[in-house]
């Protein structure tokens, strides 16, 4: 596929579909599996698990480099560069880097198994399943590795068939397991998922035709320094968010109790969650497009506008539901106990206008390959997110928390603005002005709406006004980006 058509509406769109769908199935296995296992091993057994695999998970992150978001951008580079032999060796050098980095987080679990098992459960009575489990760094990174390859190729289909596979195969295998052996199950599942998903994106990572280059581990380390650097300026990046929202639910719990801190935790899951399925979908085909024509600043420039007008024509609908709907929405989730992080949950939803923008304009800091633009960028709004957050729940509770989080995004997506400008030349389109504006009005009428008229029967008329027009907004527009009557016609026939 030519780079002009990869940067068209329809193949954004059919990438979208492609990845929302398997996000969504992905969700549902979750929700499926997260119950019955929760039913089979009680909350004893899933506290296991939780334990087991989050400290693995931690170690993960600092181990992994961060190379499955930076070696796309490499990658995506050399493959669509024309220079075959370019290609064959920066996907060879990335493949050596996903052995050593998956090597060292094995090491490292497998060394530290008895002081994991220590901090973890208080004994050493887990000490061997942390060093069996600590085998599954190797499988994860070396599919993190497939995965990447398929999707810095751009070969969608095979990727997201794999993901999927691997999620409903480790569903099926897991249940039968849990069943037999109960707890006694848990490590065995663990590697299990992990080689069932390894097998799978190899298998499918195998069908892109590319030319093996005969690399030394040396030569790795040397010609991949610029992949190691941005990945590991990533993954710096992630430890400190981790480590905020660690720091921020610690602050939660000394002022407010362990129930605040579920109550918060969970407010997070539905402000986020669903909107990260949008955001993921469009994550997966976004971050390798730009990678691509990083080097024509008219195209990379064309697609971060492209992609800001998507966001504003497929969220707004949905945040305003969201929003008119929430407290009904806590309750189906949750319970009527958890009604109290409403106006939290509120004010998350409105950010999340501010923070698909602010999403689409720091993806392309990876794909500029600057290493100290990204880490910098990131820490200093993890920095004031966390100082804001702590003030509004010392002086509103869950209302400050979500005042918070809205200060955050418009901080995070002025700051954008100004980087992106400066960096990258980046400006509006006048479709993308209007736009921005048109959810901005939209989105201050239901805030009044719900200021002045909530729970009486001509707020909820003014509400759904406000959808009806959210709702028509987004089919003109993305109407106008792809035919959509032919679109839905051409799947069906396929």
């Amino acid at each position: 596929m030519a780079e002009r058509d990869r940067n068209s509406y329809g193949s954004i769109f059919k990438a979208i579909g492609l990845f929302g769908g398997v996000k969504v199935i992905q969700i549902l296995v979750g929700i499926i599996k997260n119950k019955l296992v929760a039913v089979l091993l009680g909350p004893s057994g899933m506290g296991i698990v939780g334990l087991i695999t989050s400290n693995t998970h931690l170690i993960k992150t600092v181990t992994d480099c961060g190379l499955h978001t930076s070696s796309v951008r490499e990658i995506s580079k050399s493959y669509t560069s024309g220079d075959e032999g370019k290609a064959s060796r920066t996907i060879s050098v990335f493949q050596k880097l996903v052995i050593l980095t998956g090597l060292l987080g094995s090491i490292i679990v497998f060394v530290l198994a008895e002081q994991l098992s220590q901090i973890s459960f208080g004994n050493h009575d887990y000490t061997m399943a942390f060093r069996l489990v600590s085998i599954t760094l190797l499988l994860d990174q070396l599919c993190v590795g497939q995965t990447a390859l398929m999707q810095g190729t751009f070969h969608y289909k095979w990727m997201a068939r794999s993901t999927l596979f691997g999620s409903v195969i480790g569903l099926f295998v897991s249940i039968p397991l849990y069943y037999i052996w109960n707890t006694k199950a848990i490590v065995p599942v663990i590697i299990l998922s992990s080689i069932t998903a390894l097998l799978l994106s190899w298998y499918y990572s195998n069908k892109v035709k590319i030319n093996k280059t005969a690399v030394t581990m040396k030569e790795a380390l040397v010609e991949g320094r610029g992949m190691l650097i941005l990945g590991i300026a990533i993954a710096a990046s992630s430890i400190i968010r981790v480590s905020k929202a660690y720091g921020l639910r610690i602050f939660i719990s000394h002022f407010g109790g362990i129930a605040e801190v579920g109550l918060f935790t969970s407010g997070m899951a539905i402000s986020i969650q669903y909107v990260d399925v949008i955001l993921a979908s469009m994550g997966s085909d976004y971050s390798p497009r730009l990678s691509a024509i990083v080097d024509d600043n008219r195209q990379f420039v064309e697609a971060i506008n492209k992609q800001i007008r998507l966001m504003c024509a497929l969220l707004l609908p949905i945040m305003v539901l969201f929003i008119v709907f929430v407290k009904e929405l806590v309750v189906v989730l949750y319970s009527k106990e958890f009604v109290v992080i409403e106006g939290m949950v509120v004010w998350m939803m409105f950010s999340m206008f501010l923070r698909a923008i602010s999403w689409c304009l720091s993806f392309p800091l990876i794909a500029i390959g600057n290493p100290k633009l990204y880490f910098w960028n990131e820490f200093s709004s993890e920095l004031y997110s966390f100082v804001f957050s702590m003030i509004g729940y010392y002086y509103l509770s869950f209302l400050g928390l979500g005042l918070a989080f809205f200060a955050t995004q418009l901080c995070f997506t002025v700051q954008m603005f100004i980087v992106s400008r400066k960096f990258y030349s980046f400006k509006l389109t006048i479709q993308n002005r209007s736009a921005i504006i048109y959810n901005a009005i939209l989105l201050t009428a239901l805030f009044l709406v719900l200021l002045f008229y909530k729970g009486t029967i001509l707020g909820y008329v003014l509400s759904a006004s406000v959808f009806v027009l959210a709702v028509i907004y987004s089919y003109s527009q993305v109407n106008s980006m792809v035919n959509i009557k032919g679109f839905i016609q051409a799947k069906i026939k396929k």
